[in-house]
C-alpha cells in the first residue's frame, strides 16, 4: 500500500480545485501548443513546527502560476485567480492573509503575456 504524504494530498486537492473549475492545469510549463489561459502548479515548500509538547505539525506553501496571452483580457486572468483562491480558502479554511496574489506582465517568451502568481500557506 502506497502512503501519500500530507504535502502531496494538498497538491492533489489544489489540482482538483482547478480542474473542477474547468481550467487547464499542468504540473509543468506546457509547450507553445497549449491553449491559453492555463494554470501551472509550481513550487511547494514545507516546514515542521512543534505546536504541542510531543506533536509536530507542518505548514506548506504552494505557488500556483496563471498564464494568459490576451493583453486586453487581464480581467479574465484575475477572475480565474480569484476562483482558485476562493476554492483554496473553502477547501483548507485558510485566512485571506495566508494567500498572496501578484499579476505581472511577462514577455520572456517573446510574446506579451499576463503572469499571475498565487502563493498560499496551508497548515497541515
Amino acid at each position: 500500500m502506497i502512503q501519500i504524504s500530507p504535502e502531496q494530498k494538498i497538491y492533489t486537492q489544489i489540482r482538483r480545485i482547478c480542474d473542477e473549475l474547468g481550467y487547464s492545469v499542468y504540473d509543468y510549463l506546457p509547450d507553445s501548443k497549449a491553449g491559453f489561459p492555463f494554470i501551472v502548479l509550481g513550487d511547494q515548500f514545507s516546514q515542521n513546527f512543534r505546536e504541542h509538547k510531543d506533536y509536530y505539525n507542518k505548514r506548506t506553501q504552494i505557488t500556483v502560476h496563471f498564464w494568459h496571452n490576451e493583453w486586453r483580457k487581464r480581467g479574465s486572468l484575475t477572475k480565474i485567480m480569484h476562483d482558485v483562491e476562493l476554492g483554496i480558502i473553502r477547501e483548507f479554511k485558510v485566512n485571506g492573509e495566508d494567500i498572496s496574489v501578484q499579476v505581472l506582465p511577462d514577455n520572456s517568451t517573446g510574446s506579451d503575456l499576463w503572469h499571475g502568481i498565487l502563493e498560499t500557506d496551508i497548515k497541515i
